[in-house]
């Protein structure tokens, strides 16, 4: 008898957690999905638009971004269609070099950052510092 009332016991336990963790999850979704759109500029600054709208002008711009890098990725396969056998190496070459000049050079600026004087940076806005004004 007591060994029976420890599972009712445990499958309680067992399905109020589960239970409970479920109604979590669905509260999250639920809230996910009441997200406002997040827009660009120009329209991001109307104060008027609807949640509607919103909704429609990001679904817009998604699209016209989609369509701007598919027309960008049949643009490369054209030109790679053209190219030689000796172009394409020259190319991948190249894309090669300047990738590793691009960490060498982040390295070298990670390094020189850490240098600097807090006197010769500049403000996020591209403002000086007001002794730099000087």
């Amino acid at each position: 008898m007591k060994w029976s009332l420890a599972i009712a016991v445990c499958c309680a336990l067992v399905l109020s957690a589960f239970v409970s963790t479920r109604a979590a999850e669905e509260k999250t979704e639920s809230k996910s999905d009441a997200k406002p759109a997040k827009i660009v500029q120009p329209w991001n600054k109307l104060t008027s638009l609807t949640d509607e709208q919103k909704s429609k002008i990001a679904d817009i711009h998604k699209k016209a971004n989609d369509e701007v890098n598919a027309i960008h990725k049949k643009e490369q396969a054209d030109i790679m269609a053209l190219l030689t056998d000796e172009q394409k190496a020259e190319l991948k070459s190249m894309k090669e070099k300047d990738s590793g000049d691009k960490k060498v050079k982040k390295g070298a600026d990670d390094a020189s950052g850490a240098a600097k004087s807090p006197d010769t940076e500049k403000k996020a806005d591209g403002d000086k510092k007001p002794d730099e004004a000087k």
